[in-house]
């Protein structure tokens, strides 16, 4: 019998072709994310998963957009963060190379959101692990082919190595080993997401963490407790149970430009969470806490990293005033932190937290006949208490700041209210108005063409990655901390003014919303002019 067995295995074995890109398979059909028009399913589609429930296009989510609000204090910009990494999972943007943690007590909505995840990807194609099997057990991700999400909750404190989140997070090639299997390597076609009482703990310091990590705190708690969604059965219940499909037509409006800014540029176009990326940094890396506190930025000074000296008979360290190093030690023992960065690593850890995480661009490593030195950063000295931290100047203790992509909260219409936001977030994407035509047309393609800053346009509006990867992908050359242009509402005018019942003349959506003195579509962000009202 086991020959036969390997004869038919030979004999019958074919090569699992990869799916058609830009399709979505729904229970009742495959979705075209292009058209979003929907078909039967077929054999050369090559799906080897489904989404466990119909595609309804008339379908809406009220109950979630209130929750959604609820957790994040009004803050649209975080709603539509949350939105956007929705969509990175059902689309399975791994060129983005973010996971997505939520941190908050128990209560707050984490979990809520994550069964969100859960049900809009089904079941059966979810991964649910711990980061200690995740990391500990080679047998952990042997059967991931076809899953769309990884999700991981670590209730309990983790401080081991990261090495395999990094590898899937990172599109590197993975062991993917099953017991009494031949093994093999791909690459993780899935994202990831995890919910934690506190950030992950790592003994990796560097920037290949920092970028990957799109941190999210839930800290409101109702003053009444309820379960709006849960698995019982075999099925999901509680409110928001009924609203899956409307959530799942909720994320797909949203376009790939805005996807890849608010995912991969989050606290540039949502300055709000830029609090929590601070306290990330500060809550898993010693290092950076130190520097919050212990270093300015000094243009034109310079500071030795030295070394940890003790002075005789004391447990005090000599130039803690002077050097990096000996500050570093002297701090690590006053705050009772057992295992200390050590010399040999100190320099590099530090150049990359000012080089790449902060992005300092006048602090820089330098190296003479007097050592290591850091040009541009000092350490903070008696007189320096009227200047902020390093890390955290910009963000009060509620992660509270000014700018201009804050102050967009809940309408009272009864609708999501951030189509203000989605029409700020366009405005600061494209360099020109996207319905006026120009002279500095053509400059702007050849400037593209170049690689030169593409915030978006007619050829980065496709609905779904998989469906245009190269239009998408050049988003990756834009700089996020170019000045941004302050578009004016744009004008068409080859069409009269319309009204909220007429078509959008750009892709024949017939959701308009009124902002300000335009119509915006739903679906495009597209700005119209507005017809007069009659007197």
């Amino acid at each position: 019998m086991t020959g036969v067995e390997r004869l038919f295995r030979t004999r019958l074995a074919q090569e699992l072709l990869r799916e058609s890109p830009g399709l979505l398979p729904f229970a009742n059909g495959v979705l075209n994310l292009a058209t979003m028009q929907l078909s039967d399913h077929r054999p050369d589609y090559h799906f080897l998963w489904q989404l466990p429930y119909d595609y309804d296009e008339q379908a809406t989510c009220p109950e979630t957009l209130t929750f959604l609000h609820q957790a994040v204090g009004n803050r649209c910009e975080q709603v539509q963060v949350l939105r956007g990494y929705a969509k990175a999972v059902i689309t399975r943007r791994l060129d983005l190379q973010r996971y997505l943690e939520l941190i908050g007590a128990a209560g707050t909505g984490k979990s809520t959101f994550v069964r969100i995840l859960h049900a809009l990807v089904g079941l059966q194609n979810l991964v649910i692990t711990e980061l200690k099997h995740l990391e500990g057990n080679r047998f952990e991700l042997g059967d991931i082919r076809g899953k769309v999400l990884l999700s991981v909750t670590d209730s309990e404190r983790y401080g081991g190595t990261i090495n395999t989140l990094k590898a899937i997070t990172g599109q590197d090639f993975i062991r993917l080993e099953e017991k009494f299997k031949r093994r093999h390597q791909d690459i993780a076609q899935l994202m990831v997401v995890i919910a934690a009482n506190e950030p992950i703990q790592s003994q990796d310091y560097s920037n290949g963490l920092v970028r990957r990590r799109l941190s999210m705190v839930f800290n409101h708690v109702p003053a009444t407790q309820k379960d709006l969604l849960f698995y019982q059965d075999g099925s999901w219940h509680g409110d928001l149970a009924d609203e899956i499909p409307g959530i799942m037509n909720w994320v797909l409006a949203m376009t790939d430009d805005e996807v890849h800014a608010l995912v991969k540029h989050t606290t540039h176009y949502a300055p709000s969470l830029l609090h929590s990326w601070s306290e990330a940094i500060i809550d898993t890396n010693p290092l950076a806490e130190w520097a919050n506190h212990a270093l300015i930025k000094a243009d034109g000074d310079s500071s030795n990293v030295g070394e940890a000296r003790k002075l005789d008979g004391s447990n005090r360290y000599d130039k803690t005033t002077e050097w990096l190093y000996a500050n570093y030690r002297q701090w690590s023992d006053d705050h009772g932190h057992r295992y200390p960065v050590a010399s040999n690593r100190f320099t590099g850890i530090l150049n990359d937290l000012l080089t790449n995480q902060l992005k300092l661009q006048n602090a820089k490593r330098h190296r003479d006949m007097h050592g290591s030195q850091f040009l541009g950063i000092r350490l903070r000295g008696e007189y320096d208490n009227a200047i902020p931290p390093l890390i955290t100047p910009m963000t009060g203790h509620d992660g509270s700041m000014t700018g201009n992509m804050t102050g967009f909260t809940l309408d009272n219409d009864g609708n999501d209210g951030c189509e203000a936001y989605l029409v700020h977030l366009h405005e600061r994407l494209l360099p020109l108005p996207p319905c006026q035509e120009s002279a500095e047309d053509g400059a702007e393609e050849k400037e593209r063409g170049v690689g030169g800053p593409y915030r978006g346009g007619s050829k980065g509006e496709n609905p779904s990655y998989p469906s245009c990867p190269s239009s998408t992908r050049g988003n990756a050359s834009y700089d996020p901390s170019a000045p941004v242009m302050d578009v004016p509402p744009c004008t068409v005018s080859d069409s009269a003014s319309l009204t909220t019942q007429d078509p959008c003349p750009h892709c024949g959506e017939l959701r308009l919303k009124p902002f300000k003195s335009v119509l915006v579509c739903h679906k495009c962000g597209r700005q119209s002019p507005a017809q007069a009202p009659q007197p």
